[in-house]
């Protein structure tokens, strides 16, 4: 059916449509309005009309028709339980016919306002002030729809989907539309997996119909990038998976959570808006999605800001003088002297009497040493990087973090390549421990957590660190520098056995 053809139709005796808005096949979008409170409405229409094209393509239009309706119900479902400014509100859902066509038909409010894409294709440009605000105030809305009873994921984050109010100076107000796309809990694929979205704009795992909130915020990310940058996410450069902002003049904070928001993997994102909300506010201190992952009861500290990591790691003691052993010739003098007691002593015994006797002072000022010096005093390392300055090695003592005894700058942060998480193994029995010798016996490899530039390694922490604590300061790391994690495997002790 041509679109112009429904154009002054009335449905339900109620509803004129006006303006067609949108058109694709089997489904329409119009502006209307409500002849009984004379508003402005929205009516998405979805047909449900047969093919002429033979049996095989009407089988494949048949399906895609089903697919369609499935997500326009689920649209109305979930309009009818949300109550939002930014939302369109539901107003009615009804079946007809219409030219002899069964249709389904969904009522909403209507904004007023354009979409961000809109207003880019006539010549708009926004300031890193005005995407911050735009920033704001989307995940504050996706933050609404996250935190519903059921979680509510939109699938389709872009442009076209956000619309903006008129407004003489700066941002005006922001709206999410089209919740076509939308899923739910209670509505997640099972078989047949329906991919929706807008290329350039969907995660990895939305191909692969496992769409989470994490989704969304990378919809939102390429969103914004698409905003400062003036180019489509499709036509960005991409390493390994993410996004290349190039020189664009992003400031180096607001970059690192832009590539946050739009890191191909999950578990690399922001937990949730909320979060991505604080952070953005935090401006300079963009929080670590990898605290959670401390372990209870470490001590080590973790300080980071977007521009520096700073980590406080293992304890050094400092042990007091040994004491020495004077209870062995106490032992035998008294022993001797129950002999002396006895009437059975010996020159012997006189001469260890005489023995212990010189000893004595010289261990009893040895105890009065020991229990004058001082406690064991604590040490603990520090490593720290600095985009601008370097990086760098210190120490501090326990009682006082704060003061740390630092050596010289000696690498560039820009510079680090790899970081490295060697998770130890142990071994028992023969192996060999050179070309020449052979050995026994039972060993362990440690764990151990780097970062490297080029030949140049320093190592994060000591044998003290559980694996635990040294896979979560990796993952920060990892976080901070904008490189993967890798886990190298250390190579085994070899079995003569198998020589």
């Amino acid at each position: 059916m041509p679109p112009v053809a429904l154009q002054g139709t009335r449905l339900a005796e109620r509803y004129d449509l006006h303006q067609q808005i949108s058109h694709k096949a089997g489904r329409q979008t119009f502006l209307a309005q409500d002849t009984q409170t004379q508003a402005q409405v929205v009516i998405k229409i979805i047909q449900l009309n047969h093919s002429p094209n033979g049996p095989v393509k009407m089988a494949a239009e048949r399906a895609e028709q089903w697919t369609d309706l499935k997500l326009f119900e689920r649209e109305t479902h979930i309009l009818k339980n949300l109550d939002h400014p930014a939302i369109p509100k539901y107003r009615d859902f009804f079946e007809t016919d219409i030219g002899g066509v069964h249709s389904f038909v969904l009522v909403q409010s209507y904004i007023e306002a354009e979409s961000l894409a809109t207003l880019m294709s006539s010549g708009r440009r926004f300031t890193k002030v005005e995407v911050l605000e735009i920033a704001e105030k989307l995940l504050a809305i996706l933050s609404y729809l996250h935190q519903q009873t059921t979680p509510v994921i939109h699938r389709d984050i872009k442009p076209s989907n956000i619309l903006m109010s008129t407004q003489a100076d700066g941002i005006g107000e922001l709206y999410l539309v089209d919740f076509g796309s939308v899923q739910t809990d209670l509505t997640k694929e099972t078989g047949t997996i329906t991919i929706v979205g807008s290329y350039g704009y969907i995660p990895l795992e939305q191909f692969a119909g496992q769409a989470t909130e994490a989704s969304d915020l990378y919809g939102l990310g390429m969103t914004l990038i698409h905003l400062i940058t003036g180019v489509h996410p499709a036509d960005c450069v991409y390493i390994d998976g993410k996004i290349q902002l190039g020189d664009n003049s992003i400031e180096p904070a607001l970059a690192k959570w832009l590539k946050r928001m739009t890191h191909p993997y999950l578990n690399q994102r922001f937990e949730s808006a909320e979060v991505a909300l604080r952070a953005l506010r935090a401006k300079e201190d963009f929080p670590s999605s990898y605290r959670s992952l401390k372990p209870a009861g470490s001590q080590v500290d973790l300080v980071q800001t977007s521009d520096r990591i700073r980590i406080i790691t293992n304890k050094h003691r400092r042990k007091r003088p040994k004491l020495i052993n004077f209870a062995t010739p106490i032992f035998f003098t008294l022993m001797l002297y129950r002999i002396s007691v006895t009437g059975h002593a010996s020159i012997l015994f006189w001469l260890l009497f005489l023995s212990s006797a010189l000893y004595l002072p010289a261990a009893i000022i040895q105890l009065i040493i020991y229990l004058s010096s001082e406690l064991p005093l604590e040490k603990r390392r520090a490593i720290e990087l600095d985009r601008t300055h370097g990086i760098r090695e210190g120490t501090c003592s326990i009682s006082d973090s704060q003061k740390i005894y630092w050596d010289d700058y000696s690498g560039a942060v820009a510079n680090i390549d790899l970081v490295a998480y060697n998770p130890g193994y142990s071994f028992t029995g023969k192996f060999k421990k050179d070309a020449n010798t052979n050995a026994v016996g039972t060993g362990i490899v440690p764990p151990k957590l780097s970062i490297h530039i080029r030949s140049q390694a320093y190592t994060i922490g000591s044998n003290q660190l559980s694996p635990a604590e040294l896979w979560w300061l990796g993952q920060a790391l990892s976080d901070f520098l904008g490189l993967e994690l890798q886990t190298i495997y250390p190579m085994p002790a070899v079995s003569l056995h198998n020589i």
